[in-house]
């Protein structure tokens, strides 16, 4: 298992998560969430032989985890973006705060991402020959 390509693609959930809270609408995150799937499947696939599904079940639950962390971070700024949502929520669930609810659902979605993200690096490990390792050059 390559862990250090587990930590730098769970980056995407710090970056989407900091999109998210201050610039990002909920359309284009789906989007992007979709792209970054698709890329940390096909990185995945590229470097890893084997463990591939189990790689991208780890990048997705920690990239659902540090987005979550993020938004729980700074969720003064994300309800502010997101007030018609937050408002919704409380509609259907009026007792549990949004904060508890995110930290809640994070590990369930991370791991639907991670599934997803896994099947992703299993197909297209079909299809790709993967990188061999670096060679180190002595000088």
């Amino acid at each position: 298992m390559n862990w250090r390509l587990i930590l730098q693609l769970s980056f995407f959930g710090v970056a989407m998560g900091l999109g998210i809270v201050f610039f990002l609408s909920s359309w284009v995150t789906t989007i992007l969430w979709v792209i970054i799937i698709v890329l940390s499947g096909y990185a995945i696939a590229k470097r890893c032989v084997r463990l591939r599904f189990l790689s991208g079940l780890l990048v997705g639950l920690l990239d659902c985890l540090l987005d979550t962390t993020v938004k729980v971070t700074f969720f003064h700024a994300y309800v502010v973006r997101y007030a018609g949502e937050i408002e919704l929520i409380h509609q259907f669930m009026p007792a549990m705060s949004v904060r508890r609810l995110m930290a809640l659902t994070s590990p369930a979605l991370g791991l639907i991402w991670g599934v997803a993200i896994g099947l992703v690096a299993l197909l297209i490990g079909v299809f790709l020959k993967p990188a061999p390792p670096p060679m180190d050059v002595a000088a």
